[in-house]
């Protein structure tokens, strides 16, 4: 539970993160390169290793990592497009849809259980994500940004989905021994070496200006994200149900963020959204009581 709780926490303060990057005009790209290699280093650190050493790549799991690599710096820069132009609530809320998907994999493919309170709780919880999302129809730009506004948050769901089954799946097949450390970090080092293939000859080339204050919110950045992930892989090896643990952990940042959003940045929650807030804490209610 510990583990939920902070992989909950670490997974806010990155929207948070986000949504400043856009106030003090942070690139977002270099960032989150400075971010994933912050991750390696933090986790080689904390793991004692060194980095891509013979054993992790001829490892079982490397194969995943190389895939979460490239998902993790593609979608993040979706992600952090999203934050900037469409606000923490909404973005949070697309990027928290996942559960569905996740869900679904689960408990139809991997046999996971349907209690009745589960599946109450999942139902009324995808019933809050619409009631928080409801605000969107009166933020949706005009122009070609209109155009583009359904492919961002549908990125961002579908991407979020597929890195929830991976993380499941390596788990769940017990792919990494107990290497959760190992696994996460080069999952992270993957990302920065993809994210490096872009961002050396953008550099040479004068495409991208290099600025110190990209390097130091990159470093923010990659602290709360290196945890969000291998706590999300401690808490699926503590015995949860990805089919409970990833609907509470969304639910949850999708509640936080919201409030946070109306808060610290007065982003604007109606009477759909507060019903909402409150059909989440229920859904988390139902969902936990179902692995009791």
């Amino acid at each position: 539970m510990t583990a939920l709780l902070l992989a909950i926490l670490a997974s806010t303060i990155i929207g948070v993160i986000f949504k400043c990057f856009s106030i003090f005009k942070i690139d977002n790209f270099q960032a989150i390169i400075v971010n994933y290699f912050t991750c390696l280093i933090l986790g080689s650190i904390l793991n004692q290793s060194i980095p891509f050493s013979h054993e992790v790549i001829s490892s079982a799991w490397f194969k995943y990592d190389i895939g979460l690599g490239f998902l993790f710096i593609f979608g993040f820069n979706i992600a952090a497009i999203s934050y900037q132009k469409f606000g923490i609530a909404l973005t949070s809320v697309m990027q928290r849809m996942s559960l569905i998907i996740t869900v679904a994999v689960t408990i139809l493919y991997f046999g996971e259980s349907a209690h009745w309170l589960k599946i109450t709780g999942i139902l009324i919880a995808i019933s809050a994500i619409y009631l928080v999302n409801k605000k969107s129809a009166d933020i949706i730009p005009d122009g070609k940004m209109k155009k583009v506004f359904f492919l961002f948050p549908t990125l961002v769901l579908l991407l979020s989905a597929v890195i929830e089954v991976i993380l499941f799946y390596v788990e769940h097949t017990q792919i990494v021994q107990g290497q959760y450390m190992a696994f996460t970090t080069h999952s992270f080092g993957m990302a920065a070496i993809f994210g490096s293939l872009v961002f050396v000859p953008g550099i040479i080339s004068g495409k991208f200006i290099f600025q110190w204050k990209n390097v130091l919110a990159g470093i923010i950045l990659g602290i709360p994200n290196y945890f969000s992930i291998y706590l999300i892989t401690i808490m699926l090896s503590d015995g949860f149900e990805a089919s409970v643990g990833f609907p509470i952990l969304n639910v949850s940042v999708l509640l936080l963020s919201a409030l946070l959003a109306w808060k610290i940045f007065n982003e604007h929650l109606s009477k759909f959204n507060w019903a909402g807030i409150i059909f989440s804490i229920i859904a988390i209610v139902l969902i936990t009581l179902s692995s009791l």
